[in-house]
């Protein structure tokens, strides 16, 4: 077991009883309550949190397998992500989505991809760092399509996030390690290096403030 941060849910437990299954399940249900992000609100029904909730601590999330670090999440994330939002769809997102035009695939990834930004806190999960996806809503979804070098990606721009087929939203994805690597390059001399798609977030909000701004 890793050093270092313990989630507070360990409390709701006998200290002097603790297991591993209660330890794991204590961890999966701090990172579900903290990673919701509350924008979603709008897009599913009142009561998708403790849905989702519930799954991210059940026995359908492979949350012992990560741990274990025998998940094929750290030898082909991109396959295992495309399972796992298969799942959450089918469990958790399709039957509660307010409006049926929203894409589920690509709201399971949303909720996917904020669970683990959370979860990597804990040691054990940090082999999963470079692997993550970046995570989409509408400022980050149009600063990357914006300073993308494909004609397809920036057309994207436009699109509502939530709208997007999955293999679109796995396009951006990849054109994010493009972006990632541009920016390195522009970064050599200064001792910045970004590992990780999701190291490209403080950017790519920033540039999405400043637009917001521009336009008060």
């Amino acid at each position: 077991m890793g050093q270092g941060y313990l989630p507070f849910f360990i409390l709701e437990a006998d200290m002097n009883n603790i297991t591993k299954e209660k330890y794991l399940k204590s961890i999966a249900r701090e990172t579900a309550k903290m990673s919701w992000p509350g924008h979603m609100n709008p897009i599913v029904k009142a009561g998708t949190k403790k849905i989702l909730e519930e799954y991210f601590i059940g026995t359908d999330f492979p949350f012992e397998e990560l741990w274990d670090g025998k998940s094929c999440a750290y030898s082909d994330y991109d396959k295992w992500h495309e399972e796992q939002t298969k799942a959450i769809s089918k469990k958790v997102v399709k039957t509660n989505l307010r409006d049926q035009e929203y894409e589920a695939r690509v709201v399971s990834a949303k909720f996917l991809n904020t669970f683990m930004h959370q979860l990597v806190k804990y040691e054990d999960f940090r082999g999963l760092y470079e692997h993550l996806h970046l995570t989409l809503d509408s400022g980050v979804h149009k600063e990357i399509c914006e300073n993308s070098r494909d004609v397809e990606i920036q057309k994207m721009k436009q699109e509502n996030t939530y709208k997007i087929s999955y293999a679109t939203y796995m396009c951006i994805q990849k054109d994010a390690w493009n972006l990632l690597n541009d920016y390195n390059q522009k970064f050599k001399d200064t001792g910045i290096k970004l590992r990780s798609r999701i190291d490209l977030n403080a950017i790519l909000w920033a540039g999405a403030a400043k637009g917001k701004e521009s336009k008060n």
